[in-house]
């Protein structure tokens, strides 16, 4: 499910100038040194491709958890086992991407996080 997943997201950027976080040469870890990169910009090329940070699919042991701990055992509200950010520069590319989402038969969007 994770290269579909990602090849989702990756179809969503395009459509919305989208940008995803990229390792840099001196990453540090730290998120005030984090660098976007739009998905247009780097789609063609391996070596970039390869520096983009994607998401993970959430460890099993890590949802139980979650379940356990913060839903209760209720599995409905475990929404984010596949977790991917978009980063956009504007409202009008946000709203294109959500655009692309809602068209996409495939998908359901559960929840926005608004991490402003």
């Amino acid at each position: 499910h994770g290269v579909a997943n990602r090849q989702k997201v990756q179809g969503w950027a395009l459509a919305s100038k989208g940008m995803f976080p990229q390792h840099s040469e001196q990453d540090t870890g730290h998120n005030q040194d984090q660098k976007f990169v739009r998905w247009e910009e780097v789609a063609d090329s391996v070596t970039e491709r390869a520096r983009i940070k994607w998401g993970q699919v959430k460890s099993p042991d890590r949802a139980i958890e979650k379940l356990l701990r913060s839903y209760r055992q209720d599995v409905s509200r475990l929404v984010d086992m596949c977790r991917q950010q978009i980063v956009f520069s504007s409202l009008d590319d946000l709203l294109q991407c959500m655009h692309a989402i809602g068209a996409d038969g495939e998908a359901v969007v559960v929840r926005v996080k608004n991490k402003m």
